[in-house]
């Protein structure tokens, strides 16, 4: 049983993860979103150490709401599967029209986190490495050299990132996914183990 105490942050965070997959974070300031969550900026910088830190965890908790989201890291490490079928299931998930507010929010934060690194270190630090550490680990375990799975694991991630925006701004879906799957092919490819 939660206690009030986290019972109330919790009801924040969830009121905070629909104010900014709605509006953003460009604008936010502790006082707007104090108001927009019938809190004060007392109760907020308690509970959350700062906006960042709140920005960061609504995006967080934003994120669990898309399943998808909550589970891409989990296929890309699920050695059981094939490293063709997770990448393929990774992009797909991303791909997601549902998933484009998520998306909207993750690179405006990020934007935002570009200007002020030090109050938005852990998200810099995972978009930097989290998910192309992870994808390169799950190519070396496949049989491919390390140095060559690390270059393969970032440029499949940045691949993403780009192929991200594109969808963002409206690009055509069929044609992005099209190049999303050649890329993948293409990695395939080259992280073929040599024997």
């Amino acid at each position: 049983m939660s206690s009030p105490e986290s019972a109330e942050r919790d009801r924040l965070l969830d009121l905070a993860a629909d104010y900014v997959l709605e509006f953003g974070v460009s604008s936010a300031t502790l006082r707007g979103l104090s108001r927009a969550l019938g809190s004060n900026n007392r109760m907020l910088l308690y509970y959350f150490g700062s906006k960042a830190g709140l920005l960061l965890e609504a995006l967080r908790r934003a994120g669990l709401r898309f399943s998808g989201i909550a589970h891409l890291l989990d296929l890309i490490r699920d050695s059981e599967i094939p490293i063709a079928d997770r990448l393929h299931g990774a992009w797909d998930i991303l791909a997601d029209p549902e998933l484009v507010a998520y998306h909207r929010l993750f690179f405006e934060l990020f934007g935002v986190a570009a200007f002020d690194s030090e109050q938005y270190r852990p998200l810099l630090e995972g978009v930097a490495n989290e998910w192309a550490d992870e994808t390169a680990r799950a190519i070396a375990e496949t049989g491919v050299d390390a140095e060559l799975a690390e270059t393969l694991g970032h440029e499949i991630v940045a691949a993403w990132r780009g192929f991200q925006m594109t969808l963002i701004g409206g690009g055509d879906s069929t044609l992005v996914n099209r190049a999303a799957r050649h890329l993948t092919e293409s990695i395939i490819a080259a992280a073929e183990p040599i024997t």
